[in-house]
């Protein structure tokens, strides 16, 4: 009993403490970013795909249950119990669109932001009739 305990605090520990450990030292603060939302992008699309597959799926078993409904409702034969399978399906379908299009929109654009150059320095030279300067721009 009490090893059962030990093993599963010992456990629940190293999950907390690799779920909190630091990123790589060796990559920088962008590719960390830039991976992180690579997945992100990846994870929402998988989402919208599986739920896409779900709500179709889900319809078509409602259909099929209404169709199996309506052609027993004139015959003397009693009627089956119907579990909600395509009801559930359809509602797990949406639930899984709806979450994976924010994830898809922010990781794509964020994704799109830091892979743009990160350090861009420009010079120009402005020449105006009232002031005339250099300008030393650095984006990062």
């Amino acid at each position: 009993m009490y090893s059962r305990i030990i093993i599963t605090i010992c456990l629940s520990l190293l999950i907390i403490s690799r779920s909190m450990a630091q990123g790589d030292p060796n990559k920088s603060l962008q590719q960390q970013k830039l991976e992180k939302y690579k997945n992100m992008k990846g994870g929402g699309i998988l989402l919208m795909v599986v739920g896409g597959i779900l709500v179709v799926a889900g319809a078509a078993v409602e259909l099929h249950q209404f169709e199996e409904s309506m052609s027993t409702m004139f015959t003397a034969e009693p009627e089956k119990e119907y579990k909600n399978t395509g009801t559930v399906l359809f509602y797990s379908g949406l639930v899984l669109e709806g979450a994976g299009i924010p994830l898809t929109i922010v990781g794509h654009r964020k994704y799109k932001y830091y892979k743009r150059n990160p350090d861009v320095v420009s010079l120009g030279i402005k020449a105006h009739p009232q002031s005339t300067g250099l300008s030393l721009t650095y984006r990062f």
